[in-house]
């Protein structure tokens, strides 16, 4: 049987820490319901038996966390804190000592903000007003809001900027989309030009250190953001405002996976006028999806393996975690599909 490459595990919109009216309902508040049993079942879900017998362990045994944004409700500062605690203490537990971090270049955990780790509270001029100064706070915490490519791991006990196992590489790139100002109380996110240029010359860069491995034929590159790239629900709020330019750029440099949250769904799809370019929203696993009268928390476990590479594809095994919202706090595994992103010959 053969093994995957790499597991992913990518998760997104917990909201820790406090009451949304419209998405909470009032039993559960704080740290004393669904935040911490979601979380604890993401981090749980690491372990080999939660995917089935029939599911073999990653060659590369380390696990690999993706958190797309909005850990907290409101984003203030205590609360933000106090989340980002929580889910680096949950997760070492989980993953027995293994280091967790939560910046952008940590050994097995990565995050990017979301609109609500800059949000004001439901009042429309707060949101406004307190976003700049939120996000400055979110950045401190988090570290760099450049877009940082990077797991890094120990490899033959050196740290690596990749995760690599022969013949096939895998880089992410992580983006910040929030966006403070007016469109935050719209809830509305873009990637700036500075940062996309930057993401550009980083591409050059490590383009070129690829052509030099002698033993990597083929690259995965996966960019994770909390603004989706498509998503067709909304037409003035919840938006990505450069979508398409976003996703231009992630085409043309042929990236294979993006990972993102912020609607509460989860959905897995291929990019409308792309060739092998496929995107994950993992959903929500504490809070209602929007809009929606039918109820489920998600999260979405992706395993990679080598796939097929002579076609300039790999392969990606999705599966959903899930259950009906805030109904006990076991989740149930769901088999989704077979992915082929496109992957790119070194």
């Amino acid at each position: 049987m053969k093994r995957p490459f790499v597991r992913l595990f990518h998760c997104s919109d917990l909201h820790m820490g406090a009451e949304l009216a419209n998405y909470l309902p009032p039993r559960i508040s704080g740290y004393a319901g669904a935040e911490v049993d979601s979380l604890r079942e993401f981090a749980k879900s690491a372990r080999r038996s939660r995917l089935g017998k029939g599911v073999p362990a990653p060659l590369e045994s380390r696990p690999v966390c993706m958190i797309s944004g909005d850990l907290s409700a409101t984003g203030d500062g205590i609360e933000l804190q106090n989340a980002f605690n929580f889910v680096q203490d949950a997760l070492r537990f989980v993953f027995r000592g293994d280091k967790v971090g939560l910046r952008y270049k940590t050994t097995n955990l990565n995050i990017v903000m979301g609109n609500h780790d800059i949000w004001g509270g439901q009042s429309a001029l707060r949101a406004w007003i307190a976003s700049e100064r939120k996000h400055a706070r979110a950045s401190a915490l988090l570290g760099n809001l450049r877009p940082v490519d990077r797991w890094s791991v120990q490899v033959n006990g050196r740290k690596t900027d990749y995760v690599d196992l022969e013949p096939l590489r895998i880089r992410t790139y992580l983006l910040d989309s929030t966006k403070p100002g007016l469109m935050n109380v719209l809830a509305r996110g873009r990637v700036p030009s500075a940062s996309l240029d930057e993401l550009q010359g980083m591409l050059e860069h490590d383009r070129a250190v690829d052509a030099a491995a002698p033993r990597i034929s083929h690259v995965l590159r996966v960019a994770m953001l909390h603004h989706p790239v498509e998503f067709e629900r909304h037409r003035m709020k919840m938006l990505l405002e450069n979508r398409n330019e976003v996703r231009d750029l992630l085409n043309r440099w042929n990236f294979g996976l993006i990972l993102a949250g912020h609607e509460h769904e989860m959905d897995l799809r291929g990019i409308k006028g792309t060739s092998g370019l496929y995107q994950c929203i993992a959903g929500t696993p504490t809070q209602t999806q929007r809009d929606r009268a039918l109820i489920q928390n998600t999260f979405v476990v992706l395993d990679v393996y080598e796939g097929n590479l002579s076609t300039d594809t790999c392969e990606i095994a999705a599966y959903a975690f899930e259950r009906p919202a805030f109904q006990g706090t076991h989740f149930q595994r769901r088999p989704l599909s077979v992915l082929r992103p496109r992957v790119v010959p070194a």
